[in-house]
């Protein structure tokens, strides 16, 4: 994610189940989405505060890793374990085991007529 410009990420969560890591020209966009809500306002406030409350700023250290919040990592079921990673639409998503194996099953689960839809789109 360097290729984008960031040095400084901004790590939290919405769901309490998968991690968002932006770097912090795409948080800037996702905050200004949380701040101007239209008639979601309650649920954009919701989001705002877990996204406060396991989130924090961090780097990308002398080894190439971004270092998780440890109550991010603890909420998440990271400590310790083999994590996975997806990049989608600007942000790197990470999960547990538990969680990619449910991705991969609904990724898998009506597979074709998904892949035929896409098709018509231009995949």
């Amino acid at each position: 994610m360097a290729s984008t410009g960031d040095s400084d990420f901004f790590v939290t969560s919405f769901d309490e189940r998968i991690a968002r890591i932006y770097p912090i020209s795409e948080w800037m966009k996702t905050e200004k989405l949380l701040h101007e809500p239209g008639e979601d306002a309650d649920a954009a406030e919701d989001l705002w505060f877990t996204a406060m409350d396991l989130g924090g700023m961090c780097q990308i250290d002398g080894q190439s890793r971004v270092l998780l919040p440890p109550a991010l990592r603890r909420t998440l079921g990271l400590e310790n374990v083999a994590c996975h990673c997806e990049y989608f639409k600007g942000y790197v998503n990470v999960f547990n085991e538990q969680v990619y194996e449910e991705r991969k099953q609904r990724a898998r689960d009506e597979r074709s007529a998904k892949l035929t839809a896409f098709k018509k789109k231009g995949l």
